[in-house]
């Protein structure tokens, strides 16, 4: 449980998050303008990404695609660090359809 706690404190810090139920099971879930971005299912967290940040993010090997054809990356909820970084990028690239922010698709570094 300490892991879901981590990852909510980082994840409320961001601007425009809120955590509300899942559409999608019981566990935590954070949304953006309206959108579930990131849910947990038991030991793992799910976080929602763009394409570009999906071939980022798949660089990484404790990622994993949910489906070939899904926009949703999966990693153990440990991973508060990385599950942080990939919001950020979620986050950074719904921006950029309101603001046209200069390079907020792109992923934060993560470090390993």
């Amino acid at each position: 449980m300490a892991a879901i706690e981590a990852l909510r404190h980082r994840l409320l810090a961001l601007p425009g998050i809120d955590e509300r139920p899942s559409r999608w099971g019981a566990d935590p879930a954070f949304w953006i303008a309206g959108r579930e971005f990131v849910h947990c299912h038991g030991d793992q967290a799910e976080v929602r990404v763009t394409r570009s940040l999906m071939t980022e993010a798949l660089r990484d090997p404790r990622v994993v695609r949910r489906t070939r054809t899904s926009d949703w990356v999966q990693m153990p909820i440990a991973e508060t660090e990385l599950i942080a970084r990939l919001a950020e990028g979620a986050v950074a690239a719904n921006l950029v359809g309101r603001r046209a922010a200069p390079n907020a698709s792109r992923i934060p570094p993560i470090v390993t």
